[in-house]
């Protein structure tokens, strides 16, 4: 596998009017396959990624300790058995309470598709949409309808507080900061959660 080059902003973005009128980018660049604690992601083009029509309000999303990788071929031992030793090998989060709170975004994930990598999450408030996609998409006006690519996680599923574990399996190597925008159920208050993901083998 080589590098993604999808890590942030193109060469040719040099400033904010540059990445307004860059065009949005598919999550699928990097992501081969993501599922929400059982629900898989719909592939959308999403309306709503963008500007919420009002204001951003703090996320209601945080990462928690623990995140591991999980072979696909859990009938092949040495596949689950790498896997594991992988996981002993490498700290996937850092949700500690005396670690800057900055810090607390970034996230250490094992490129290659034959890996699951498991993100653990807490919902602070119930949530009736989450979208998926690299955070710079959000700084774009969209595609020519004003869209979006996304990965939905909420066709008729209303996520209640509590946690939850993102899964997600990927196609390269590379740094990239994706953004998790959730719509509260209820309020409707729209926010971003940001991480930083650092894909190494």
């Amino acid at each position: 596998m080589k590098n993604c080059g999808c890590s942030s902003s193109s060469n040719s973005v040099l400033s904010w009017y540059d990445l307004q009128d860059a065009a949005p980018k598919n999550p699928f660049d990097i992501i081969a396959y993501a599922e929400l604690s059982g629900t898989i992601g719909q592939f959308e083009y999403s309306v709503d990624f963008l500007n919420p029509g009002g204001t951003w309000v703090a996320t209601p999303v945080t990462v928690q300790d623990g995140g591991d990788c999980k072979a696909w071929e859990s009938d092949n031992q040495q596949k689950v058995g790498d896997a594991a030793m992988w996981s002993q090998q490498h700290q996937v989060t850092n949700a500690a309470t005396d670690l800057a709170i900055p810090l607390r975004k970034m996230i250490f994930l094992r490129g290659g598709t034959a890996w699951q990598m498991r993100i653990p999450l807490d919902f602070a408030v119930g949530i009736e949409s989450l979208q998926l996609s690299f955070l710079d998409n959000a700084g774009t006006r969209g595609d020519s309808q004003a869209t979006v690519p996304v990965l939905r996680f909420d066709p008729g599923v209303n996520y209640v507080p509590g946690s939850y574990v993102l899964t997600v399996t990927l196609k390269s190597f590379g740094t990239l900061s994706m953004g998790l925008k959730t719509i509260a159920s209820g309020s409707g208050d729209q926010a971003m959660m940001e991480m930083d993901w650092i894909i190494v083998p």
